[in-house]
């Protein structure tokens, strides 16, 4: 998969251009942007969340709202359920490429010399994304018929020299996958949230002093929730969905303190291994927010990959999870489903990620709804102004 994807493709002048690509969609700017837009799409999720259905749609529901918006300019009354399914399958899709039947010839670069079994793979792996370029492909076609400002419209109007519509799409696809990779990481989260019972309460406590019941959280209550926000943290650290990072390939023959590293064989960064590092985190597999607390200093939970190959989303998740996650913590109780079978959403070389089928939830109270229903009336003006604020930025 080396040569398909821009997060492993070999550093080049393709891999540059590549990047050059997506580059204005995670810069500082966007990152404000997408923050702005995410009141609404939350409002949006908890409003459709009163129809039932599987607590991961509806945060999910949440992040690709909010990056449809910004990317394809699609407004809330032109959103589709499909368009939730469709991010579902990718990141689904996108997790099978990274099983050992499609990175086996990348783990073990001879296989590419034996007759017959190269052509195989790489047919393989061209079967999962062809339906996935072709899905991209008509949304960007969609969204540049579509008059009003998007970012798509900005970036599309100034490709990189011999990029093809093909690799174009690619690399906004790989973004697509983005918030399904954060709604997990928070599905993640609350799936914890209830098999800590007593945390939970100390977490909405808080909310509950700082917020009320008389009003919607808000991004400005974020810093001043200190115990959420470090269970947050806690929850990262031993619940990560990428427990071995995503793979990378040395460009040339190295070595490391003592260790030779060979040329072209996938090299992965253990990252539960630094998560769960004793002489880092005191009593490491106990589940304990108060450490963020008490020692402020403390790295943060590797998730997303280091360096240049870090995950472009990262930018993101501060912000956004926190934000979401409180909201859905204020308007919704939720528990675990007793009689619900549990299966993995994804399970390969990589990702490790259980579904949530059961968890379920329902509205607070009747005052909570109140609040929640107003808010969704205003969403779409909401909307259409934040975009305009967000077309000034660029």
């Amino acid at each position: 998969m080396k040569d398909l994807f821009v997060g492993a493709m070999p550093f080049s002048d393709k891999h540059r251009a590549m990047v050059r690509i997506r580059a204005p969609l995670f810069n500082p700017i966007t990152v404000r942007a997408a923050v702005r837009l995410l009141p609404t799409s939350t409002v949006y999720s908890l409003y459709e969340m009163a129809n039932g259905g599987d607590v991961l749609d509806h945060v999910m529901l949440v992040f690709t709202c909010a990056y449809f918006a910004l990317i394809y300019g699609t407004s809330l009354d032109a959103f589709r359920p499909s368009y939730v399914r469709d991010t579902k399958s990718l990141f689904a899709l996108l997790g099978a490429t990274f099983s050992p039947d499609c990175s086996i010839a990348d783990i073990f670069p001879a296989l590419e010399y034996v007759p017959g079994v190269s052509w195989m793979l790489k047919g393989r792996a061209a079967a999962l994304l062809s339906p996935l370029i072709s899905g991209t492909k008509g949304r960007v076609e969609e969204a540049l018929r579509i008059p009003s400002w998007k970012a798509v419209q900005a970036v599309r109007a100034k490709p990189p020299p011999d990029t093809t519509t093909d690799e174009f799409c690619i690399s906004l696809m790989e973004l697509e996958a983005v918030p399904a990779a954060m709604s997990l990481t928070m599905c993640g989260i609350m799936k914890r949230s209830l098999e800590q019972p007593d945390a939970m309460a100390k977490v909405r406590a808080g909310l509950d002093r700082q917020v009320g019941p008389g009003r919607l959280p808000t991004q400005d209550d974020i810093p001043h929730l200190p115990y959420f926000n470090a269970f947050i943290q806690e929850t990262i650290r031993l619940g990560n969905l990428t427990p071995l990072s995503l793979p990378r390939a040395p460009v040339h023959d190295d070595e490391h303190i003592g260790y030779r590293i060979p040329k072209d064989p996938l090299v992965f960064a253990f990252q539960h291994g630094l998560n769960t590092d004793e002489t880092i985190f005191k009593n490491p597999m106990v589940f304990d927010p108060s450490r963020w607390i008490d020692y402020p200093t403390l790295p943060k939970p590797a998730l997303f990959g280091f360096g240049k190959r870090a995950c472009p989303g990262k930018a993101f998740v501060a912000d956004t999870i926190a934000l979401t996650m409180a909201r859905m913590l204020w308007g919704y109780d939720f528990k675990f489903r007793k009689d619900a079978q549990v299966h993995k959403f994804v399970d390969n070389l990589t990702f490790h990620i259980d579904s949530t089928e059961n968890v379920e939830y329902a509205c607070k109270s009747d005052a909570h709804w109140a609040l929640i229903e107003q808010a969704h009336k205003d969403a779409d003006v909401e909307l259409s102004a934040s975009l305009e604020e967000v077309r000034a930025l660029f």
